[in-house]
């Protein structure tokens, strides 16, 4: 009987106790997640701002590092390694104690960043003073993470002791400027060098302006060596250097006498491709033979010939070099059967620089004929039964000989009729001449 009633107690107890409802626990569930969402972002705020903290920290030391130990070169030597501008031994490993080159490569668990040292001459010349653009240098020192942020950045100013033996009125300044020869405009960003030279090897890179100097350079003697001319070269990516600016030529080949400031003017373009597409007929059908098609360029006067099979060529070096842009070329084209194109005259590109390209429809149709008339005399006198022999012409045919009659004359007919000239050879006897005519008279004189 105790028993069944303390069962029947506890049972009532039991039955009185309340439990969390299902919504109860949702609620607390949200409640929870929410908190711990925020907290989320807030631990992982904190652990990007610990890294981002302890790589600044770590560039700060790189870039201090470098500066201290730049500061510890002498002044001549406070220059990149081999070819800066200003030359010294800032990346120089031969040496003892040398302090790291530009760009430098800086790994550690779980950074990677790249230490760029740069140095460049300030022109701070006092109160009438003679102006060096040398009278000292700028360090500067950026640490910079692979995605671009720059973690570090520091800046000194090294000064000679001396201040006569660096940058003085006897040294010489060249000055380099850098322009697209299609555009006439400056072109940034290129790395020009100086080869050869007293003070050479010396690189740097053009400005916004597309000008990049070099000073304090030793001045060049006239003794004949190597050493008495400046070189100047140039590159950037996607670009070339015209022919007429590429050393041993006058524009890239500088001599710099004491105290002197030297300009130069080094033009570069992006090449152009020329597209020949031949047809027989203005619309008509693909050529499918050979022809030859005569380009003349309007900034060299000359013309290259070149063949075509197929109906199609592109063309994209011209003269020895490449197709140079913003220039003007003539374009025509003639066969062994006679046909010729008229002559087309474009600019190429179409678009520069955006479009690179040019195409020009070589049309094939029978050759107008024209008569070219050739004269000769022998001291002041008809020259009967001189042999005339033509060739050339808009088609480079076969010479053909005749002999003149006695007037002196021959006429050659239904000659294929164009801009070109034609090749005249004249013998009689053991006396010959020769010369170009388009038509008319030709003169010979024994």
């Amino acid at each position: 009987m105790r028993c069944a009633a303390s069962l029947r107690r506890r049972y009532r107890l039991v039955r009185g106790e309340k439990g969390f409802t299902l919504i109860e626990v949702i609620i607390a569930t949200t409640i929870f997640i929410g908190v711990a969402t925020a907290l989320a972002g807030v631990l992982g705020s904190s652990i990007v701002a610990h890294d981002l903290s302890r790589e600044r920290t770590m560039g700060q030391q790189a870039a201090t590092a470098q500066i201290e130990c730049i500061r510890r070169l002498a002044y001549q030597d406070v220059g990149l390694y081999p070819s800066g501008n200003p030359t010294g031994r800032i990346g120089d490993t031969t040496g003892g104690d040398h302090c790291r080159p530009s760009p430098f490569t800086i790994t550690k668990t779980g950074v990677s960043a790249t230490m760029t040292t740069t140095v460049t001459y300030v022109d701070d010349p006092g109160p009438t003073s003679y102006s060096t653009q040398a009278n000292y240098k700028k360090v500067t020192v950026t640490v910079t993470r692979s995605d671009g942020r720059v973690l570090a950045s520091q800046l000194t100013f090294v000064a000679p002791i001396q201040r006569a033996p660096f940058g003085g009125i006897n040294n010489a300044i060249l000055n380099v400027d850098v322009k697209d020869y299609a555009l006439n405009t400056a072109v940034d960003a290129v790395a020009v060098s100086l080869a050869s030279g007293p003070s050479a090897p010396r690189s740097g890179a053009t400005d916004t302006s597309g000008l990049v100097s070099f000073a304090a350079l030793t001045p060049t003697t006239s003794t004949g060596a190597v050493t008495d001319y400046y070189d100047i070269s140039v590159a950037k990516s996607g670009y070339v250097t015209l022919a007429d600016d590429v050393a041993p030529q006058p524009a890239a080949h500088k001599q710099l006498p004491p105290a002197s400031t030297v300009p130069a003017t080094i033009r570069i373009y992006k090449p152009a491709t020329i597209n020949l597409n031949v047809t027989d007929g203005v619309g008509g059908p693909v050529h499918t033979g050979a022809t030859t098609v005569k380009v003349t360029s309007a900034l060299t006067a000359t013309t290259q010939s070149f063949t075509v099979t197929g109906g199609s060529l592109a063309i994209t070096t011209f003269g020895g070099q490449p197709v140079v842009p913003g220039v003007d070329y003539t374009v025509r084209g003639y066969t062994s059967s006679s046909l010729c194109s008229a002559a087309e005259l474009k600019t190429v590109p179409d678009d520069y620089p955006t479009t690179l390209s040019t195409t020009y429809a070589v049309a094939l149709e029978p050759c107008p004929s024209g008569t070219l008339v050739v004269n000769v005399v022998q001291l002041s006198a008809a020259a009967a039964g001189a042999t005339v022999t033509v060739s050339g012409g808009p088609t480079e045919f076969a010479p053909i000989s005749q002999t003149t009659n006695a007037s002196g004359q021959t006429t050659f007919t239904n000659l294929p009729s164009g801009t070109d000239s034609y090749a005249i050879a004249v013998t009689k006897g053991t006396e010959s001449a020769s010369g170009t005519a388009v038509a008319g008279r030709f003169w010979f004189a024994a």
